[in-house]
């Protein structure tokens, strides 16, 4: 699996809104500034929801490996049980 790309996590908003990752630079999306300064509801809902972005990969990273390990162990058991 090749290493991701994208600025390192965990992303935290810092007093001005900027999410910002933990190797300390503030987080960009498309070339635009992620930024709540002004918010809104929906901004703040955003910014959450960005907020947890790196936490989401990491768990779907771990569940994508239990989910091949259990693909492993099924196919151990059909093999012990002489289905394959």
């Amino acid at each position: 699996m090749s290493n991701p790309k994208f600025t390192p996590g965990p992303w935290v908003k810092d007093k001005y809104g900027r999410l910002i990752g933990s190797n300390g630079d503030q987080v960009e999306v498309s070339n635009f500034n992620v930024n709540v300064c002004y918010s809104t509801e929906e901004n703040e809902a955003n910014a959450r929801l960005l907020e947890c972005a790196t936490q989401m990969y990491d768990m779907i990273k771990s569940l994508s490996r239990e989910l091949q390990s259990i693909h492993e162990a099924d196919q151990l058991l059909a093999k012990a049980r002489g289905e394959v």
